[in-house]
């Protein structure tokens, strides 16, 4: 499931999602005329970030004890788990190619000499987006803030697309509704086993996330 769109459709700040802009809470209990120009601007800037983070401000980095490196696919999903009452406004978004070199800048896996550059074979990342426009991306390999406003991680996190395509083809992102990322994500970890049996990286200390069949669907998922 889930739609694909160009990296750029991205960056634009044109993705396809269904979620209608939500208004602040505005001066109920506020004496506007109490207020210096100061203070009406500080107040201005508070309901702004309101705004802007909302409830993700209560996912700290450091909270997220299930973090596994390299399993960024089961990392978005117990994200989820902590926005459970918010992900009607998420969506995991899973860059890849059809060549599985994902090109991505500012990793806390990549060297800093390299401006953290990482190329994994996808990569997976939580997304909110309010009245079709970018919000906010929560991804928990990044070395940008968390959460990271959207323009800022696009702009600092893909090398320019012309480069990209001429390297690596067309990169596309695949954007899947949280509910149904939830509902239907399977994964057995089998990719993650070398030839001989041994893990490529240790897996999450956790079970499996397996649908009710117990069938992994991971490679279905993943493009």
């Amino acid at each position: 499931g889930g739609t694909k769109a160009p990296v750029e459709a991205c960056v634009e700040n044109r993705w396809p999602v269904r979620r209608e802009a939500r208004e602040v809470g505005g001066n109920e209990g506020f004496d506007d005329s109490a207020l210096s120009t100061q203070a009406w601007a500080k107040r201005n800037l508070i309901v702004a970030l309101r705004a802007t983070w909302g409830r993700a401000m209560r996912v700290e980095r450091e909270s997220c004890s299930f973090y596994t490196p390299c399993y960024c696919e089961e990392n978005v999903w117990k994200l989820f788990e902590r926005l459970a009452r918010d992900e009607d406004e998420w969506y995991a978004v899973v860059i890849s190619n059809p060549s599985r070199t994902a090109v991505v800048l500012e990793q806390r896996a990549g060297s800093a000499e390299n401006g953290g550059l990482v190329i994994w074979d996808y990569h997976v990342i939580a997304f909110r987006a309010i009245g079709g426009k970018a919000d906010l991306v929560l991804d928990l390999d990044t070395r940008l803030s968390f959460p990271t406003p959207a323009s800022t991680y696009f702009s600092r996190t893909f090398l320019p697309l012309d480069l990209l395509r001429q390297q690596f083809g067309e990169v596309f992102l695949k954007v899947v509704e949280a509910k149904q990322y939830v509902r239907e994500f399977s994964s057995d970890r089998s990719h993650m086993r070398l030839p001989d049996g041994r893990w490529q990286s240790p897996p999450p200390d956790y079970p499996c996330i397996l649908a009710p069949d117990g069938v992994g669907r991971f490679e279905e998922q993943m493009s």
